[in-house]
């Protein structure tokens, strides 16, 4: 098990250029072409896995299944069933293929933390990654969520405005070099985003 630091940053489209500026200026190359990821949120009926979440409970879980295609229904798509832990030692995240019948997901999934749970939320957006000798920088935009009601996607979205940025590290005193980072650092989960605004 491996804990990582995670560091994430909200910022808006017009310091976009700004930002990309500052990693230029630390060295940060492109990792990975630029791709589109599909998640499916889970939680149970009485949300608590939401609630945990903002009250920043720990031990806390986020529960997905994610794959990279823009339909996230779609038979022949692999997907991955993720489960991001927050504990009071750290955070990390398991990862295994996901090989039942993707429909059964409405059916919902146990975890002995929150019982059963259910699909309530998909979020879609675009990816970009980036690298230099101490972490890795990741910048989301695009960010839509939509509302899944039952055994039903919606098709209608709901757009987040705000690009976000996340820095990873394995070690801890790695982190230090967000000192000279020129942004607020700022908690934020797609997953509590996208329910307050399907909700709203």
């Amino acid at each position: 098990m491996t804990f990582r630091v995670e560091n994430k940053f909200v910022i808006s489209k017009n310091k976009v250029f700004e930002f990309k500026k500052w990693m230029k200026k630390n060295n940060y190359k492109i990792l990975y072409p630029k791709r589109k990821i599909n998640s499916v949120y889970f939680d149970n009926k009485n949300f608590t896995i939401y609630t945990d979440s903002l009250e920043g409970i720990t031990p806390r879980k986020k529960i997905r299944l994610r794959t990279y295609s823009n339909n996230f229904l779609n038979i022949n798509n692999k997907f991955n069933y993720e489960v991001k832990i927050s504990s009071v030692e750290g955070r990390f995240k398991t990862s295994k293929i996901y090989e039942t019948d993707i429909m059964k997901i409405f059916n919902g999934i146990y975890d002995k933390q929150y019982g059963m749970c259910y699909p309530v939320l998909n979020v879609i957006y675009e990816r970009e990654y980036f690298s230099n000798n101490k972490s890795r920088i990741t910048i989301d935009t695009n960010i839509k969520y939509f509302k899944i009601d039952g055994k039903r996607i919606s098709k209608h979205s709901k757009v987040d405005k705000h690009f976000v940025v996340e820095n990873k590290s394995k070690f801890a005193e790695q982190s230090t070099m967000l000192d000279q980072f020129i942004f607020e650092n700022k908690r934020f989960s797609k997953y509590c985003s996208g329910i307050e605004k399907i909700q709203s």
